[in-house]
């Protein structure tokens, strides 16, 4: 594995000066997000137990059924949040220049976004939502209230930004990556609206070098019919331009299940072939804890994570992940070191609460480097 960060760092170097050349277009959403932890007991104001894993919580509130219990929360931040602003954030940290279109404030942005990278242009489109998120060692439960989302369409966002803003906005952006599906009830509409009146007017040249990437978020409170529309609409766009689909391992299930697969006894392997090759899509990515796979053409490739002993935080690092991904495929890394980027920035986030730099990548990934390259010695040493 050294070796293979290594080849990355060294990719890296020498593409230094080119995100500052690249621009991305994001959309649509927007989030407030109050990061919660659970108190499982509390002896003193500074002496308390937090409940650690989804599985504990989780036989708590099973036990509480027929009774009553009172739960206490402690708020460790409110922060900006969603899909679309924090994978903006964190590319226009590392030199992109991003625009991101989505829900911060009307007639006033809200003054959580006052902390988006100054790279990083905010056009928005409504109120934002809000988010809870309740995050355990082991993962997060997040509870959201959306109705502003609810709202939110095709007709609307021309009439807030403009058409022609977003049409110049997509024309000057070598990525654009709508996000966040499940969350946005009109989001096929607003594909379809994107396609029609901004897309598929541009030269087909123009469009065949588009990157378009898409993170559905989970789909399970969505219906079938509307998941099944969306794929479509993705293998439609094949057509034209780069299609590149983010998952993670559940909804990969989730996907799979909407177009008929019988998983019993599938790997995540199998699963993700069988998704790839139904949707003729350029790419499929799946992050999952601990590995990366990714599919382009015939081939599979795949990435370890960077362990990352107390992480301080989660939600967001999809959206990192999903923003370290792209810049690989637009800096024209290879697949797996495009996979170890994304992990990479991933990792660094989980690591920090904040989205790495261009340098703080690079150190996070030669420090990892050594570790690595320890482990490997010890290993030989005891053969």
């Amino acid at each position: 594995m050294s070796t293979t960060i290594d080849r990355l760092i060294a990719a890296l170097t020498e593409r230094q000066g080119i995100s500052s050349s690249l621009n991305a277009c994001i959309g649509f959403d927007g989030y407030i997000d109050e990061i919660l932890r659970v108190v499982k007991s509390k002896k003193a104001v500074d002496d308390y137990e937090l409940f650690a894993t989804i599985t504990e919580f989780s036989e708590y509130i099973r036990d509480s059924a027929g009774k009553s219990s009172d739960t206490e929360l402690f708020s460790r931040e409110v922060r900006f949040g969603g899909n679309a602003p924090l994978m903006a954030n964190a590319l226009a940290g590392l030199g992109v220049r991003s625009c991101c279109i989505g829900t911060f404030g009307s007639p006033e942005q809200h003054p959580a976004f006052a902390n988006v990278h100054p790279a990083c242009a905010l056009l928005s489109v409504g109120e934002p939502g809000y988010s809870y998120s309740f995050e355990f060692d082991d993962g997060k439960l997040m509870f959201g209230k959306i109705a502003t989302l609810d709202r939110l369409g095709w007709e609307s966002i021309k009439e807030a930004i403009g058409l022609e803003t977003l049409r110049d906005r997509c024309v000057a952006s070598q990525l654009l990556s709508f996000v966040n599906w499940s969350s946005i009830q009109g989001m096929n509409a607003i594909l379809t609206g994107l396609r029609d009146e901004i897309l598929l007017r541009f030269d087909p040249e123009l469009l065949r070098a588009k990157v378009l990437f898409f993170d559905i978020a989970d789909p399970s409170r969505r219906t079938r019919e509307d998941l099944l529309d969306f794929l479509a609409l993705l293998t439609d766009l094949a057509k034209h331009c780069q299609i590149l689909l983010g998952l993670n391992e559940r909804e990969s299930r989730s996907v799979a299940d909407g177009l008929g697969m019988d998983r019993s006894g599938a790997t995540l392997a199998e699963v993700g072939r069988f998704i790839f090759d139904k949707l003729g899509i350029d790419t499929l990515t799946i992050h999952g804890l601990d590995m990366a796979l990714c599919w382009r053409g015939r081939k599979l490739w795949e990435a370890p994570g960077f362990y990352v002993a107390s992480p301080r935080i989660s939600t967001g690092g999809g959206d990192n992940f999903n923003a370290g991904f792209c810049l690989g495929r637009l800096l024209g890394l290879a697949p797996q070191e495009t996979l170890m980027l994304a992990n990479a920035t991933a990792s660094y986030y989980i690591q920090h609460a904040v989205s790495p730099d261009w340098e703080q990548l690079v150190n996070f990934l030669a420090q990892e480097s050594v570790k690595e390259r320890t482990r490997e010695n010890v290993q030989i040493k005891f053969k």
